[in-house]
């Protein structure tokens, strides 16, 4: 399955500047579209990137204005841990949803049915219509199988709900080796890593003297951050939050950048 490729392009925010701001990433646009096309077609959408390309942010924002989005219900976003087992993903998703109570938190050897049968029930009583899984390279096939299984149950009971994943790979072995999970899969978007360019773009949204930096950027000390950092938007993220804490006010300079990045690679 060829992936769609989501380029990064900063987004200047008329708001305060703070590491606090969210870039308005084109992953999210795209996400967002991924996500209204898999509710209308019942499919499964993934978000495939390396590490701190945005793929968490992206499924986050998408639970934040998923009632904006004109879809019913509300949408759920989970974190996967390592598990293994077709039971295992269902019961963590549901038992951080808050769902089998008791018979889940003893550790119940329960089946996929009495799993299903505990989450119609959940999923109706509080009209979850969409499900966000992230780190989900944390699970094996047989989890990921068992979350489809509990898709497709949903839906045939009359409770359909939408499904994006986010993966670390552009071909997730969960994907690569499941034939249900490629016919259930509508496409893949591939979050591409920041340029330099972009990065110092993306500095600016975040601190008032990178901002005046990237008025008149220096190259090679862009390329020493950009170097240093991945490029990864969380160390990224790191970076300019430790700067502005021992710099703050002080200008950009060759000297506060080795720094920052010394307390950062330490």
């Amino acid at each position: 399955m060829t992936p769609q490729i989501v380029p990064f392009t900063v987004v200047e925010s008329s708001g305060a500047r703070s590491p606090d701001v969210i870039a308005a990433l084109p992953l999210i646009e795209a996400a967002s579209e991924l996500l209204l096309d898999c509710a209308s077609a019942g499919a499964v959408g993934v978000i495939a990137g390396p590490p701190g390309s945005g793929k968490s942010v992206a499924l986050r924002r998408l639970a934040a204005r998923y009632p904006t989005l004109g879809l019913t219900g509300e949408a759920f976003y989970f974190c996967c841990q390592s598990n293994c087992g077709p039971t295992r993903g269902v019961k963590d998703l549901l038992t951080d949803m808050g769902i089998g109570g008791a018979l889940l938190a003893n550790g119940s050897g329960s089946s996929l049915q009495l799993l299903f049968k505990i989450a119609v029930r959940d999923f109706e009583r509080k009209n979850i219509r969409c499900l966000l899984l992230d780190e989900t390279d944390r699970w094996n096939g047989d989890a990921i199988a068992g979350i489809l299984a509990l898709h497709d149950h949903l839906r045939e009971r009359g409770h359909p709900i939408s499904l994006v994943m986010a993966s670390m790979s552009e071909a997730p072995s969960w994907l690569d080796e499941n034939d249900a999970a490629r016919s259930r899969t509508l496409r893949v978007l591939h979050a591409e890593r920041i340029l330099a360019s972009e990065m110092v773009g993306l500095l600016a949204l975040w601190s008032e003297d990178f901002a005046k930096f990237a008025a008149e950027p220096d190259d090679a000390l862009s390329h020493t951050i950009y170097e240093h950092t991945g490029p990864d938007l969380r160390r990224l993220n790191f970076f300019a939050r430790l700067h502005a804490r021992h710099f703050r006010g002080r200008g950009v300079s060759a000297e506060s950048v080795k720094a920052t990045l010394k307390r950062l690679d330490e």
